[in-house]
């Protein structure tokens, strides 16, 4: 089953927002002069719409990048144009820096990060991240999101709600293995914002049209607050 509303009688009224949007909302939260890791996938797109917008933060990719400034126009792209941890190119800022991977994960696990924007397969109501291993992965790699998870000073979650059984992938406990107990403090959906507080205290801080904070609660039969 794909994730739809139709498996979902209770939101069925609901207008998720796009991908993109869900980027631009969290782009929206991020505090101003931080520095932030982007993940792969989804997360990745942040690096487009700082791009196109742009940000007062500094975003940093774990293969040893600070200081991206968005995607390159294709006649800006050359033989040594660099890429992300995803393999996808970037166009540099004015005061950009890249180093080695080692001199990158120092950083990462130094704490010098702010903020990392990562995916995830499931989060569950205490913020532990399970975002490494699934069933439908045949050769499941964690890399470096353990390094990450554990050593940035705060993880944001970027991802779709539902699984492709109409789940929901905030969940009491993560039953699929853990990247990192504890770290995340923040989720973005298509269908909503929720934070994560200490002892599993769910709240809600917005929801897509068509959808309350309190039918997004009982979907995830949790108690949070609007």
């Amino acid at each position: 089953m794909s994730q739809t509303t139709h498996a979902l009688p209770e939101i069925a009224a609901a207008k998720p927002w796009t991908l993109r949007e869900v980027i631009g909302n969290l782009h929206r939260d991020i505090p101003a002069g931080s520095y932030v890791n982007v993940g792969i996938g989804l997360p990745s797109l942040l690096i487009d719409v700082t791009g196109e917008v742009g940000g007062n933060f500094t975003l940093h990719t774990e293969n040893g990048i600070l200081g991206i400034a968005g995607r390159p126009a294709p006649h800006e792209v050359t033989p040594n144009t660099p890429v992300d941890a995803g393999k996808d190119m970037l166009r540099l800022g004015p005061a950009a820096a890249t180093f080695d991977s080692a001199t990158s994960f120092a950083m990462l696990r130094g704490g010098r990060m702010d903020l990392a924007v990562m995916g995830a397969y499931q989060v569950s109501f205490e913020g532990d991240l399970a975002n490494w291993s699934h069933p439908s992965s045949p050769i499941p790699a964690i890399g470096g999101a353990a390094d990450i998870a554990s050593g940035v000073n705060e993880i944001w979650i970027a991802m779709r709600l539902f699984d492709e059984h109409g789940r929901p992938k905030v969940m009491r406990e993560c039953t699929l293995p853990l990247t990192a107990k504890r770290c995340v403090t923040r989720v973005y959906t298509e269908y909503g914002t929720i934070e994560i507080q200490p002892g599993g205290r769910l709240v809600v801080r917005d929801v897509c049209d068509g959808l309350t904070a309190g039918e997004l609660e009982q979907l995830l039969a949790a108690e949070p607050d609007a």
